[in-house]
């Protein structure tokens, strides 16, 4: 259950750094996408 917990916040942060980066262009469906993303997207979105 910890673990879970961490990978919610490091999407949560990944989208924060999306959102960042294209703006307006990171719809509701697409954090909703990256809210169900594995860990491998996740990874991927915060290098």
């Amino acid at each position: 259950m910890r673990n879970e917990g961490k990978l919610e916040e490091r999407k949560e942060f990944a989208i924060r750094l999306l959102s960042k980066r294209v703006g307006r262009q990171l719809t509701e469906e697409l954090k909703d996408k990256m809210r169900n993303a594995d860990e491998k997207i996740i990874d991927y979105i915060e290098e």
